[in-house]
């Protein structure tokens, strides 16, 4: 799960994390389905968006939500911005704008 982490930003499939971990993909969906009540790959999928919310929070002058997306591993802006919404009930744009007003 660090690795993952650390890589958000870049492709991960199941057969890097079963190289990764020493386990097998069938042992790697068990231990998430009953560790997080979800998949490896939604697992993944949701530290991505979290970590695009967070950036979306304290976004960088230049930064925009494609930047942001792509920056944590999206690279189709219209499905980042749909997982986004079901997940948070928002739009990206609307956090980034809410990270951009002052205090």
């Amino acid at each position: 799960m660090e690795w993952m982490r650390a890589h958000l930003h870049t492709p991960i499939t199941l057969t890097q994390m079963e190289l990764r971990s020493a386990y097998s993909r069938r042992s790697l969906q068990i231990l998430f389905q009953e560790r997080f009540g979800c998949s490896p790959m939604q697992w993944l999928k949701a530290q991505r968006l979290e970590a695009a919310r967070q950036a979306l929070l304290h976004p960088h002058a230049d930064d925009t939500v494609a930047t942001i997306a792509r920056r944590h591993g999206f690279a189709d802006l219209s499905g980042f911005a749909m997982g986004f919404r079901r997940r948070y009930g928002v739009l990206p744009s609307g956090v980034l704008r809410l990270g951009r007003s002052p205090d």
